[in-house]
């Protein structure tokens, strides 16, 4: 079964949109094998796996499902991810991380923005 294509279940709670960042369903993609770890580099140097990319999408459920609130802490994980899109290729499902990953902080800083907040290095 395609992992896109798979029927879980979103609590009632859930921002089913992640209040306008990304559909559930792309997150439901990664099937977390842990394939992208080796080619992370921020995972590479860390080794924290809220550092990797299965570890961020990890947090961004969380966060999409209303588990965890989108504290400092994991927006720090969010935020070290640099952008080279090398977990894209080591990934067997073909999630597109880089579009999660992007969409999820154009929300965030348009979220902070309209509550009148800035984070520092944002």
């Amino acid at each position: 079964m395609n992992q896109t294509e798979c029927t879980h279940e979103t609590p009632e709670n859930a921002a089913t949109d992640f209040a306008g960042y990304v559909p559930h369903e792309q997150l439901l993609a990664c099937i977390h094998c842990g394939l992208c770890t080796s080619s992370c580099p921020t995972y590479l140097e860390t080794k924290n796996e809220n550092d990797s990319p299965r570890g961020r999408i990890h947090l961004m459920r969380a966060i999409e499902e209303r588990r965890i609130e989108p504290t400092e802490t994991a927006e720090r994980h969010l935020e070290l991810c640099l952008d080279c899109r090398s977990c894209e290729t080591a990934c067997p499902s073909g999630v597109k991380y880089g579009q999660l990953i992007e969409t999820y902080r154009n929300s965030r800083a348009q979220e902070q923005k309209q509550a009148g907040t800035k984070k520092v290095g944002v």
